[in-house]
Order: structure tokens, then sequence, then C-alpha cells
């Protein structure tokens, strides 16, 4: 049986370590507040709200600022 992990943030460092995990045979999605496509790198790209149930592991891959100005925001 597979991981199951959520990277929140399709940047550079959440892309990196999404497409690591996918290599590693775990079941990654990556999440983002608006996702334009569906997939980057053949891993599946949703809204944060969809990707988050069931997730066992959830890491949060988005830089520091962008985080503080989303605090007590809705998705």
């Amino acid at each position: 049986m597979s991981l199951t992990v959520t990277v929140v943030g399709t940047g550079r460092i959440g892309s990196t370590l999404a497409r690591a995990w996918r290599d590693a045979r775990m079941d990654v999605r990556l999440a983002s507040r608006a996702p334009q496509q569906r997939e980057l790198d053949g891993i599946l790209l949703t809204r944060i709200d969809e990707a988050l149930p069931g997730s066992e592991v959830v890491v949060t891959a988005i830089p520091g600022p962008q985080a503080r100005a989303r605090e007590g925001r809705d998705h």
C-alpha cells in the first residue's frame, strides 16, 4: 500500500517534491488555490479543498510571504 501525500504549492519546491515522491511510488497530489490544468508532470493537480481529504501527509510548499498574506482567508 502506498502513502498518500498532498503537496500544497506547485512552484519549484512543491513540484520537485511531488515528482520525487511519485518516483518513489507514492500516491501524490499537487494542490493549488486555482489550478489552471488537471495535471503537472503526470501528477494530479487539484484545488486544495479537494486534495486534502484522504491525505496521510500534507506538505506546504509555498513562500512565507504568500502564506502570511492568505492568513484568515478562505481558499
